[in-house]
């Protein structure tokens, strides 16, 4: 059965990344006060506890940096969401949780799936978009154009780095899919 994934190119990432740093920043700013200024003993070790395991992961990052073991600002996340529920402030975790969620949606690889069948749409919650809902699709000079039967026109650059797709080939693909299914 042949079948093509595209990847769209997200724009946005490198926004998304820069504001899922500085929201790392800025706790662990709040750390270095805590571990500086706090009162409380048990919260100063753990601040200083956190910092040094953030400076580890920093560092394993540098390290793997570019390598199939590469890795994102996950652990970042996680550390900082465990020492916000281990002083017990739940609602920081949580918001830290919403953030790595947030962060992991925004920058994730947008694929468009096409088969036979359907085209599989990258959304929050991926669509199954039916050839019989579309007037036409197009790939040309690395722009994917999907027009749908509603007047709907979504038009996306793919990215460039990743597996080429064969232009012509995905459009006869493409309009053969069109044509069985309108008739």
């Amino acid at each position: 059965m042949q079948q093509f994934q595209i990847t769209l190119k997200n724009e946005k990432r490198i926004l998304y990344k820069r504001i899922a740093l500085l929201i790392i920043f800025i706790n662990i700013v709040f750390l270095l006060y805590a571990a500086c200024f706090s009162q409380i003993r048990n919260i100063q070790f753990r601040s200083i506890t956190l910092l040094v395991f953030l400076l580890i992961v920093f560092l394993l990052q540098r390290y793997f940096k570019k390598s199939k073991y590469e890795f994102g600002l996950y652990p970042y996340f996680f550390f900082i969401m465990m020492f916000w529920i281990n002083v017990e402030s739940f609602w920081v975790a949580g918001a830290m949780l919403f953030f790595n969620i947030l962060h992991t949606m925004a920058t994730r690889k947008l694929i468009v799936g096409v088969s036979k069948t359907n085209i599989s749409w990258p959304s929050v919650f991926p669509k199954k978009v039916q050839w019989a809902a579309l007037n036409n699709i197009l790939l040309k000079d690395n722009l994917l154009t999907v027009d749908f039967k509603n007047d709907k026109l979504v038009q996306q650059y793919i990215d460039e780095t990743t597996i080429a797709v064969n232009e012509a080939e995905f459009n006869d693909f493409c309009r053969q899919q069109l044509s069985t299914k309108s008739s």
